[in-house]
């Protein structure tokens, strides 16, 4: 059944598209599963449609128009048990809790989500994904505290998140993940602008202890895929512990465009890099950085430090690194676990930077094979 909805209605009415019921509770509470909620354009806020929580139901919710800004609903929805829900063409705006979650940040629920033309804006956190299977489609999150969040809470994350052609803009961050093993995760043709940080990552790890062994802990299977992305006018494109494969993006005009530490593994492929301020991969981890033919060019800082502890090989290969401030590539000791471990350059141009490569490490391998490096400052 499709149920109507309008700012208009009346919840005394029967919920046709003549006589719409006029809270969003009052629509969950008498539809039954696999029905459809269709809400007339306006903005719905107070009572009834501010805080609505969808219990083991699966639901359907659409503006009539199809026109998202101009059906605007300032609502918290929470799900609980297992839900297949879709939420198509609407703003869910100045939410008291969350956009769309959990019914709080320790239940456990399973949720196939698919979220398609829709706006969140100034809320705390737009999408909260955990257990099940979410996509995410054409979306816009703006002005909130995160714009997609991912993390381990109450159950696990989901085994599929697929985010494709949205952008993120003005959040405090726009993406923020825990990976467990083997998810499907892909952010396609997704924009990350004007954050403070674009993508973040959080802990791998879960106890203290479990850093006395460091080295020896075995690298997450689970990286997500960032494929024809952009990153640009973020305090730092892509921060703290961070798992992720990128390939064919663009880094312009953030601070750092990655600035990855203790638990991050990266694989950085036909990237380009640039004019970032602060520098262009900041990388201190227990796992190594793979970077391949990508362009590194004008940043403030150094291209490429990497200072990383795992007994391992972090490598750089078939890449154009050049006219940046500091260094091509830097290379310091890990004072942490001042550990053995490799960095191989090669087939690779370091050329016209503030110095070539540098390194104080007194640990591990630095080998620079079928390298040019010349007219560097240093």
């Amino acid at each position: 059944a499709v149920w109507c909805v309008a700012t208009d209605g009346d919840d005394g009415n029967d919920g046709s598209a003549a006589a719409p019921w006029a809270t969003i509770a009052h629509a969950v509470d008498r539809a039954a599963s696999g029905d459809a909620i269709r809400f007339a354009d306006g903005t719905y806020s107070g009572p009834g449609n501010d805080d609505v929580t969808i219990l083991g139901k699966d639901l359907v919710f659409r503006s009539d128009s199809g026109v998202r800004e101009d059906c605007v609903l300032q609502c918290t929805f929470r799900l609980d048990g297992t839900v297949t829900i879709g939420f198509h063409d609407l703003t869910i705006a100045d939410a008291v809790a969350w956009g769309i979650g959990p019914t709080d940040r320790s239940a456990i629920y399973h949720a196939y989500g698919d979220v398609t033309n829709c706006v969140f804006r100034d809320v705390s956190h737009g999408i909260l994904a955990a257990e099940g299977r979410w996509t995410v489609r054409d979306c816009l999150f703006v002005s909130c505290g995160i714009g997609i969040y991912s993390d381990n809470f109450g159950s696990v994350a989901p085994q599929q998140l697929i985010v494709e052609d949205c952008r993120f803009s003005e959040c405090r961050t726009g993406l923020y993940f825990t990976p467990t093993e083997n998810e499907d995760w892909q952010f396609m043709r997704c924009t990350f602008e004007e954050n403070d940080t674009g993508a973040r990552g959080g802990t791998y790890k879960k106890e203290p202890a479990d850093y006395d062994n460091a080295p020896s802990k075995r690298m997450p299977t689970g990286r997500p895929l960032f494929q024809d992305c952009l990153f640009t006018g973020n305090d730092t494109g892509v921060g703290f512990c961070f798992l992720g494969y990128f390939r064919r993006c663009e880094f312009v005009n953030n601070g750092w465009a990655f600035y990855s530490q203790i638990e991050s593994a990266v694989n950085i492929e036909e990237c380009d890099i640039h004019d970032n301020t602060s520098g262009g991969v900041f990388f201190e981890s227990l796992y190594p950085l793979v970077i391949r033919n990508s362009t590194l060019n004008h940043n403030g800082g150094s291209a490429v430090v990497i200072s990383q502890i795992l007994t391992g090989g972090s490598v750089i290969d078939g890449c154009v690194i050049y006219g940046n401030t500091g260094a091509g590539v830097e290379i310091p000791e890990y004072i942490w676990y001042p550990m053995p471990s490799s960095v191989t350059i090669s087939n690779t141009t370091v050329a016209g930077n503030g110095n070539g490569i540098v390194s104080d490490r007194e640990n591990g391998d630095i080998r620079v094979e079928n390298t040019l490096v010349a007219f560097n400052e240093g």
